[in-house]
């Protein structure tokens, strides 16, 4: 999508934008704000790169494995007699 001229534009607003607010790409060593990451699937998703971006970033601590969410169980409530 970077190829489209618009999205292309945007994009450079938005970088432009973020450096203003003192925050800058992982990959120029961040900003005194924060640091702006971003993935790309152009070429498939790349989990391993993406875990090690964020590793990177927040710190190998931080980073785990990704587990499913344990479903989420509830009682089921007691019928109201005045409702039909």
């Amino acid at each position: 999508m970077r190829d489209t001229p618009e999205y292309a534009a945007r994009w450079q607003r938005r970088l432009k934008w973020y450096s203003q607010q003192g925050v800058l790409p992982e990959e120029d060593g961040g900003g005194p704000n924060d640091i702006l990451v971003w993935t790309s699937d152009e070429h498939g998703v790349d989990e391993p790169e993406w875990r090690a971006l964020a590793q990177r970033v927040i710190g190998a601590a931080a980073i785990r494995q990704a587990r499913p969410a344990p479903s989420k169980k509830t009682a089921a409530r007691p019928r109201n007699p005045e409702r039909p």
